[in-house]
């Protein structure tokens, strides 16, 4: 039987996990082999019966982050056959089989959106995928980029795809809601700019949530929300735990995403999921991911086109029959079985 090593990273082991952490947490559950996982010094998310968690020092670790560009991944970790690792690899192994989990390239695709120091070491991280024996990308998007970018071929990139594990009942449609960080590339300028001008050129009254960590471009867009007198329409509850998520999710007419780049994009299928419309930028990984009997895609770049967008949205509705469409295909038994048969395969 193959040994399996699992470094991932700590993302599934913290409070308030992004989509990377919600798609590792899925592979370190789904794996139906036994296998070890490095895992944080202390921790207190649950692990599987057939994962056997392995503490590293603080010495190796800073050796492993030193010199993983550099070193087979056997000078760290001796006698796996396969190790899975997220966003970069060692060098190559003669012994270890590396398969890597890529989420996106935003960092050399939107360069725009990230300092000099980031896109250097970015593309010496991304650079190390070539000694990968497998690289899993979690949409089609990724792995054209990866093959575009990097000049790696299709047959060593393997497509598998987020999951929905969250089902609502909703109560109210009445609210706009965003989920996800407050980075450059969530493009939140535009949104403001464009809910501002769908509210006075339609002579609206709504609100529009803006939730996550007050970090990266918050003080800017709370400023624009000031300038342009939105206090009122515009909310900013921060860092919301799961039981707060249901709620907003809950009161939710509309979940918009105006993204300029994504790797998949998990927000905008959870809310498709559970029926709430998804107000979203025309970009391809959004295209993959849900048509037009889900959402409404605008030029995110474009005031009037995000403002008739809003107006779009409020009227659509989206079926229990695509909605069920959309669980299947993005369900758990689905990414288990890909998961699974790239681990097993020689």
């Amino acid at each position: 039987m193959s040994k399996v090593l699992l470094l991932l990273g700590d993302l599934y082991f913290i409070k308030g996990r992004t989509g990377v952490g919600v798609y590792e947490g899925n592979v370190i559950w789904q794996l139906k082999c036994d296998y070890d996982i490095v895992v944080p010094e202390e921790y207190v998310a649950s692990l599987p019966h057939n994962a056997n968690p392995i503490h590293i020092s603080k010495f190796k670790k800073k050796l492993i982050k030193l010199f993983r560009f550099f070193l087979p991944i056997d000078y760290f970790f001796k006698n796996y056959d396969y190790v899975l690792t997220g966003s970069c690899c060692f060098r190559k192994s003669k012994m270890t089989k590396q398969i890597c989990i890529v989420h996106d390239l935003m960092s050399l695709t939107e360069p725009r959106h990230y300092s000099l120091k980031q896109k250097i070491f970015s593309r010496i991280k991304f650079g190390t995928l070539k000694y990968a024996d497998k690289i899993i990308a979690v949409s089609n998007s990724t792995k054209q980029s990866i093959h575009d970018v990097l000049n790696i071929e299709y047959n060593k990139i393997f497509v598998v795809p987020n999951v929905n594990n969250f089902f609502i009942k909703v109560k109210q449609k009445k609210d706009f809601i965003f989920i996800g960080d407050m980075r450059k590339n969530k493009n939140l300028e535009f949104l403001i700019m464009g809910f501002d001008r769908y509210l006075k050129q339609y002579d609206k009254n709504e609100i529009l949530y803006i939730i996550g960590n007050k970090k990266f471009e918050y003080e800017k867009l709370i400023t624009l929300v000031e300038k342009v007198n939105l206090i009122d329409n515009i909310k900013f509850p921060g860092y919301i735990n799961e039981t707060e998520k249901v709620e907003y999710f809950s009161n939710a007419k509309a979940f918009i995403f105006l993204s300029d780049n994504e790797g998949f994009g998990i927000p905008l299928l959870e809310a498709a999921s559970n029926k709430i419309p998804v107000l979203c930028s025309d970009i391809p990984v959004f295209h993959e991911v849900l048509d037009d009997n889900y959402a409404i895609f605008v030029n995110n770049k474009n005031l009037n086109s995000i403002a008739d967008g809003f107006m779009q949205i409020e009227q659509k509705k989206i079926s229990d029959e695509d909605a069920d469409k959309l669980n299947e295909k993005y369900s758990i038994s689905v990414f288990s079985e890909l998961i699974n048969k790239i681990i097993g395969e020689d």
